[in-house]
């Protein structure tokens, strides 16, 4: 058996602990990327791949308990699929924060740190999308 039926409530609380995690990870990378001196969009290239790995295999494994060889159309492709749309939309938003931030008095820590906080609200409308998404793919039998 693939996968492991798990109480209702289980898949999304999983769900919100992983991306928390992850989000947590992924752009604590970022503010520091910027502040050694990176600009945004690389900043936020580096901080998305390194978040998007353990994302994937805690979303697959621990989130909807999937279990046995990976499923590359229904798993794989719908989950980067969703993560190439996450890094274009963090990467444009990167971008625009930084032209922003960039006319403002502030270190670059700071000015990092506020560029996180545009990647993570753009992120956030996707995360939803993404979970209905997720859960279609990895609890099919």
């Amino acid at each position: 058996m693939r996968t492991r039926r798990l109480a209702p409530t289980s898949a999304p609380r999983r769900y919100l602990i992983v991306s928390l995690g992850t989000v947590a990870f992924g752009q604590m990378i970022l503010v520091l990327a910027y502040a050694l001196g990176m600009s945004a969009p690389v900043a936020n290239l580096i901080s998305f791949v390194a978040a998007a790995i353990p994302s994937y295999h805690f979303t697959r494994r621990w989130t909807f308990a999937s279990r046995g060889p990976t499923r590359w159309l229904r798993e794989v492709v719908p989950f980067w699929g969703f993560s190439a749309l996450h890094l274009a939309a963090s990467t444009a938003s990167a971008t625009i924060a930084e032209l922003v931030v960039d006319t403002l008095p502030g270190t670059r820590f700071v000015h990092g740190l506020l560029i996180s906080a545009a990647v993570v609200l753009t992120g956030f409308a996707l995360w939803v999308l993404k979970y209905f998404a997720l859960r279609a793919t990895f609890t099919r039998s």
